[in-house]
């Protein structure tokens, strides 16, 4: 079962109804969409999106579509690319951007030296990436009222670079205030010591 399929439990609770899945209402998106920062070449590829509610037809408006998509390159861009790219380490004790990414219940299970840490943020790269490749898909998951109260984002990344590595999974996003957090993970990566090597794949998972 996916984090979605879980989180999709969650919402509906006890309720019979049969879930319904909408493309996205009030301006969603139906084709995918391109960002990208030619200063540090960083492409980002937002595919289309669905919205999957147990109630009443959920809105995923524009607005929302891009703050959750922006918040996921925001993962990418903390949690990969900068110490793939800088040579300088993620430490959950004194990056606090890393730390305001995760509902405090995970962040608990990503202790140093963890599985988990190591397959939801990298180690400084002995030789800096030179690309980050991303394509991200969003699944709004609409309450028994039609609100949006969290979000799977399925994504694919790829740093290329002499030691590449590919992360692919889901983060589930967690509606706060304004804002969102994870609140679960079910990710893998795989890393290579150089371009032509066969990496070491981990998979680990949680959820709040």
């Amino acid at each position: 079962m996916t984090i979605a399929s879980l989180a999709l439990a969650g919402c509906s609770g006890s309720s019979p109804k049969r879930p319904t899945t909408t493309k996205p209402s009030g301006g969603g998106n139906t084709t995918a969409t391109t960002t990208v920062d030619t200063s540090d070449h960083r492409r980002f590829v937002l595919k289309p999106s669905l919205v999957v509610s147990t109630g009443p037809r959920a809105k995923f408006s524009t607005s929302s579509r891009q703050a959750a998509n922006q918040f996921v390159e925001r993962y990418l861009d903390v949690a990969m690319w900068r110490p793939q790219h800088s040579g300088v380490a993620v430490d959950r004790a004194a990056a606090s951007e890393f730390s305001k990414l995760f509902e405090p219940a995970i962040l608990a299970q990503l202790t140093t030296g963890s599985d988990r840490l190591r397959v939801v943020s990298d180690a400084p790269a002995p030789n800096p990436a030179t690309d980050l490749d991303a394509t991200i898909t969003l699944h709004a998951i609409g309450d028994e009222r039609g609100n949006i109260v969290r979000i799977a984002a399925e994504f694919s990344a790829r740093t290329r670079g002499p030691s590449p590595t590919a992360r692919q999974g889901e983060l589930l996003l967690q509606a706060r205030g304004t804002s969102w957090v994870i609140s679960g993970f079910d990710l893998t990566v795989t890393r290579n010591r150089s371009a032509l090597e066969s990496g070491t794949t981990t998979t680990a998972k949680a959820q709040s």
